[in-house]
């Protein structure tokens, strides 16, 4: 006697053989109508997936009309409504293991989405749409592929990945303010994101942004370019241009144009007394609120916030627009440096021969030669280790909110100034008015 499927069967009437065939066959018919079923099914799932990428584009388009960007769609706080079919690509794409990224609320929309089949990305950024191979949406602006891909083979995908990263660059440089950050691509282009106090972001709004936003050009016109060094102050942002002029934007204070109107996209920092425009420049630098610029003839501009003498122009006044730092003791001015540095509320300055200056707030010495004295506010040399001599052979220079850092060419690490949570490295939480050399990591 067998039993199959709860039925008695009598092998006089039924081989062996012949009951596993009718239960092969019945398995084969099984599997047909369920791959009918999964691909009416995923059917329905591929058309809603279009009809709400469509709704997307129609939302985006909406909300460009109304912010002049998409990025609204990440940081205006628009309502963008489940009617319209968002809900639709999230549910379906998360069902097969895809993502979609960037939800301000519930309701609020980003779509950053893997599309299941071809593994793709759905993007909406700086104005445009494109589609990036296995990527995210930051490089994806316009040349790279503008239209939603279907299934396309993994060499494909890869090589317009390639393709995009090649036109559009990538990010080679960083910078961060207090609570903005700034990155450079290797195509001169500037992007920026978090907190747009005072237009800090030079987007030309005040809108705080989750994801970078390209930095817009002189007027809000295009976009800043053929940038090659950037800054970031508290309040402020600078580019330096391979031509040698700097752009800044934010805090008009700090933007070095002679008008204190806070700047919602860059302005060209203008020259000595507002005379023509700073150029030759090749290093820049932003604290808090001031700003430094080094020339290519080793002399050094500052303006901005001067209230603490860290324009080093001798005396304790804001600056709308740049002056030339003074020499130590306010004799001439200071000149063969090579690299400058900028703390909140003090500056430093690397000389060619490898000796440190610095100028400005000295209540915790972040001056480093031996007082807490801010007078007079013009450079002093940087003493060396317990106040012997002066620090030589200095390759790199920092300045933080109250200390300051040097890097020697043997690779040895100096610091000076406050030291309230161990910030100068050397084992104690007591400020130093001469600088002490970083102790080794301790395994």
């Amino acid at each position: 006697m067998i039993k199959i499927f709860g039925k008695n069967f009598k092998k006089k009437g039924f081989t062996l053989v012949e009951v596993l065939l009718v239960v092969f066959f019945l398995g084969v018919l099984a599997s047909t109508v369920a791959g009918y079923l999964s691909s009416s099914k995923d059917s329905g799932r591929d058309s809603r997936i279009s009809l709400g990428i469509a709704q997307v584009d129609s939302v985006a388009e909406m909300i460009h009309s109304n912010y002049g960007t998409y990025n609204a769609l990440c940081s205006s706080g628009t309502s963008l409504s489940n009617e319209r079919g968002l809900d639709v690509i999230q549910e379906d794409i998360e069902k097969q293991g895809g993502t979609v990224a960037c939800f301000a609320d519930g309701d609020n929309y980003c779509v950053s989405a893997r599309l299941h089949r071809s593994g793709k990305y759905f993007c909406i950024m700086d104005d445009k749409r494109a589609s990036i191979a296995n990527g995210g949406c930051i490089s994806a602006t316009v040349g790279c592929g503008e239209e939603i891909p279907g299934e396309e083979e993994e060499e494909e995908e890869e090589e317009e990945e390639e393709q995009c990263t090649k036109t559009e660059g990538t990010a080679i440089k960083i910078a961060g303010g207090q609570t903005h950050s700034l990155a450079l691509k290797s195509d001169g282009t500037v992007y920026a994101w978090g907190r747009n106090i005072r237009g800090i972001l030079g987007d030309g709004t005040t809108v705080s942004k989750y994801i970078p936003v390209q930095v817009k050009g002189v007027g809000g016109v295009g976009y800043l370019a053929n940038i090659e060094e950037i800054a970031a102050g508290d309040l402020h942002s600078l580019a330096l241009k391979s031509d040698g002029t700097v752009y800044a934007w934010g805090s008009g204070s700090a933007s070095g144009n002679g008008d204190s109107s806070d700047k919602y996209t860059p302005v060209q920092v203008k020259g000595l007394a507002g005379v023509g425009y700073l150029t030759g420049i090749t290093k820049i630098a932003a604290g808090s609120y001031h700003s430094l610029a080094l020339k290519s003839d080793g002399t050094v501009y500052a303006w901005g916030g001067g209230d603490y003498g860290q324009l080093g122009d001798g005396s304790n006044n804001s600056r709308l627009t740049p002056i030339q730092v003074k020499g130590v003791g306010g004799v001439g001015y200071l000149t063969d440096v090579i690299e400058i540095a900028a703390g909140s509320y003090h500056s430093l300055a690397l000389k060619s021969d490898g000796t440190v200056f610095a100028w400005g707030n000295n209540t915790f010495c972040q001056q480093g030669n031996g007082t807490t004295t801010n007078w007079p506010p013009t450079p002093v040399q940087v003493k060396g280790v317990g106040g012997v001599g002066y620090l030589t052979d200095i390759e790199s220079i920092m300045g933080g909110l109250y200390h300051s850092l040097a890097l020697k060419s043997d690779g040895t690490v100096y610091a000076w100034g406050g030291n309230s949570f161990g910030e100068l490295g050397d084992g104690t939480t007591t400020s130093r008015c001469t600088p002490v050399q970083v102790k080794d990591v301790v395994e």
